[in-house]
């Protein structure tokens, strides 16, 4: 299995930079996400990947070997859409075994392939049915086994789950993984559903403006953001940012003060970053009590989102891990957990070096 590699990739449309000097990699069986928002330019560095576009600048590199100027037929790369793309007057069998009718194999050889990938799939007692026949996942699952059929390189995929209704996405995002892990298949993702690159991917490349903004496991994305865009975009609900002031080791918030371990001798403004879950009704190790009002709360049944006003601060959202009864208008104590706190340039939105840790 090989991996691939897009070394310094630039592409403009006229006048518009839509990748701005982009390098990526994926190693040999590796699962690699690219997220971001629209217009980001996850999907046309998935096409340059491809052979669909070309790059400006740049070189493309499966296995070792430079690909750039190979076409898309020539580089040995799956690649599944959003839409299936499957032939609606061909059965799954039918569908399956094109890639390798095209490659002209022998019937006997095709139809062995195709029974092995229907198993791997679990399409194996509907190979007589043709796609409209199918539930969604099920299209999806023969569009994915199309690609792998004839054993490529890499397979590519751009958002093929954001046709599928919302429960299903949930039910296939598992099968997904169940059937890469199965296949060890190279893969570079493309979505622009952070819930998906978490539970899918062994590691995550932000992308926003046509430039990397980070990239890591799914966990050192969340719990380490590289920058403001990152915090805001990874989780949901997303962090909470507020604008503060350091000084001498102690950032205030409006009329709240925290010492912070690890700042001694840093002052300037700063942006705090909070995620929900470190803002509870429960007490923390290291916390603080915060008087506030709920104004709006979110059930989830396994838990909920809080929104809260408070007295002196920008208004924050806490989410509780088990649901609960409170409404809007409760007003009580919340607590802050200081070992969450994430700290953030106020001119750059970059991430402070020493964020972890508090006094």
């Amino acid at each position: 299995m090989a991996g691939i590699e897009l070394n310094r990739i630039s592409k403009t449309f006229g006048a518009t930079h839509v990748i701005d000097d982009v390098s990526v990699s994926v190693a040999p069986h590796e699962f690699v996400t690219l997220l971001g928002p629209s217009g980001c330019g996850k999907s046309t560095l998935l096409n340059i990947a491809a052979g669909l576009e070309r790059p400006t600048d740049g070189r493309v590199l499966i296995g070792g070997r430079n690909v750039t100027d190979l076409s898309a037929r020539d580089r040995n790369v799956a690649m599944v859409f959003q839409s299936y793309a499957l032939y609606p007057h061909m059965t799954v069998a039918q569908n399956l075994a094109f890639p390798l009718r095209i490659q002209r194999l022998p019937r006997t050889e095709i139809s062995q392939r195709v029974r092995a990938v229907a198993e791997t799939i679990e399409l194996g007692g509907l190979l007589d049915r043709k796609p409209a026949q199918l539930s969604g996942g099920q299209r999806q699952r023969v569009a994915i086994g199309r690609a792998i059929i004839r054993s490529p390189a890499i397979c590519l995929l751009d958002e093929p789950l954001s046709n599928i209704d919302a429960a299903l996405r949930v039910r296939m995002r598992g099968e997904l993984k169940l059937l890469f892990n199965k296949m060890g298949t190279t893969i570079m993702f493309v979505t622009h559903d952070q819930v998906e690159a978490m539970t899918l991917s062994d590691r995550i490349i932000v992308l926003n403006g046509g430039k990397v903004q980070q990239q890591g496991t799914p966990l050192e994305i969340y719990r380490n953001p590289a920058n403001v865009f990152v915090a805001r975009f990874i989780g949901s609900p997303h962090m909470n940012i507020l604008q503060a002031q350091l000084d001498s080791g102690v950032v205030s918030v409006a009329g709240l003060r925290l010492p912070l371990s690890g700042h001694a001798g840093r002052s300037g403004a700063v942006q705090l970053g909070l995620r929900p879950e470190d803002v509870q009704l429960g007490r923390f190790e290291k916390c603080v009590s915060v008087p506030a009002q709920v104004k709006l709360v979110e059930h989830l049944g396994h838990g909920a989102i809080v929104h809260y006003a408070l007295d002196d601060l920008p208004p924050i959202v806490g989410l509780e891990t088990r649901d609960t009864d409170i409404r809007a208008g409760w007003q009580g104590n919340i607590h802050i957990n200081l070992d969450g706190i994430k700290l953030f340039d106020a001119v750059t939105g970059l991430a402070w070096p020493d964020r972890k840790g508090m006094a």
